[in-house]
């Protein structure tokens, strides 16, 4: 038979000791707690260990308390865009909206309403939703709520915005734009090797093999929730972790001659700002803001929603065409499977083939 967790007091009490730190002489600092019941000694024990991690006192605590303590205990080791993600939720639209309401009087009628308030966007209540869920289910594991009220939310369906190529009047201006030399070694790195936006800015020109005409990708630059830039030494995952070729003409007419000899540091970002640093949000929002309007100029139609991903699905288009195996296509994108490439190519095949005309031939000589 198992042995009890929790031993029962003479006075029918539960009882256990939890460690709250180190006394002066390097013993630990031990803390008795009681309760009558084991389902109330693991809630107390809880919010014991709870109040050392982060300073929260459960005695008088708010959903926004809570929520900010989660954030700081279980999210402070994510990745920056993962952690601006779920700060810029909460401040932005769960904190004003329900931060001050008692953790134990949240329900999933006020969580649905902050929900419904926000259904003009789907991708936010999408991600309103994913972050609730977790705190909640968070409160409920340390015992702190009765149950979890996020079961049954639902969210507005969203429509996937479909993923596009270059139209050939953005290619024509491509090649017609009055670009300087960096706006043009960005654009066409974006083009012809595929790379995820922070991808591209990550990249240090000592990641250029000059030989090889290859790139290596081994680092992002992400902005934090001020915009600012910051430079991991990591990919999104490891398979982002790569070498992609350079096409010979893109490296010769376009990334040499913006890498003059005078610029030529390894260690230094390929695109950065006047002042050597890596450049910032707003930085960013402009260089792309002024290429833009340069195409524009020179386009037959108007250019709209172009953005850096709309490059790199151009690649993987271009993969397919080529004949690039899926094993290999996924490689050159930084996948982790051929799962996301395959989608690319299957709806490609789709346009490629006409049925309809492949059926008549069928029919019509068997006839």
């Amino acid at each position: 038979m198992p042995k009890a967790k929790y031993k029962k007091r003479a006075d029918g009490r539960y009882s256990t000791y939890v460690t709250i730190g180190t006394n002066s002489d390097g013993s630990r600092n031990r803390k008795a707690i009681y309760a009558h019941s084991i389902a109330e000694l693991e809630r107390k024990k809880t919010e014991l260990l709870l109040s050392k991690m982060t300073g929260y006192r459960p005695s008088n605590h708010t959903f926004g308390e809570y929520a900010l303590a989660w954030l700081d205990t279980y999210k402070s080791n994510r990745r920056t865009n993962t952690k601006a993600m779920y700060a810029r939720v909460l401040h932005t639209h769960i904190l004003p909206e329900i931060g001050d309401c008692p953790l134990k009087d949240v329900s999933s009628t006020l969580l649905q309403q902050l929900i419904n308030s926000r259904s003009d966007r789907p991708r936010t209540c999408e991600i309103i939703r994913l972050t609730l869920r977790q705190i909640i289910r968070r409160a409920y594991n340390d015992g702190l709520i009765q149950k979890d009220v996020t079961f049954d939310l639902t969210v507005p369906k969203r429509e996937k915005r479909e993923k596009r190529a270059l139209y050939p009047h953005e290619k024509a201006a491509l090649g017609r734009a009055d670009l300087d030399s960096m706006e043009r070694c960005l654009i066409n790195l974006l083009y012809a090797c595929g790379l995820r936006r922070e991808e591209l800015l990550g990249l240090k020109i000592g990641d250029i093999n000059r030989k090889e005409h290859t790139l290596t990708v081994s680092r992002v630059l992400v902005f934090d929730l001020d915009g600012l830039p910051i430079i991991e030494e990591c990919t999104k995952s490891q398979s982002g972790k790569r070498t992609v070729p350079i096409p010979l003409e893109v490296y010769q007419k376009i990334v040499l001659p913006y890498i003059t000899p005078d610029i030529w540091n390894g260690d230094a970002l390929l695109f950065r700002m006047q002042n050597g640093k890596p450049i910032s949000k707003s930085s960013y929002r402009r260089t792309w803001e002024r290429i833009l309007r340069k195409l524009n100029e020179v386009s037959d139609d108007p250019i709209e929603g172009l953005t850096a991903y709309t490059f790199r699905h151009n690649y993987a288009t271009n993969l397919y065409y080529s004949n690039i195996s899926l094993k290999k296509a996924a490689e050159l994108m930084g996948h982790a499977d051929t799962k996301l490439i395959m989608e690319v190519y299957a709806h490609l095949d789709e346009g490629r083939e006409n049925a309809a005309e492949k059926l008549n031939n069928i029919f019509s000589s068997a006839l």
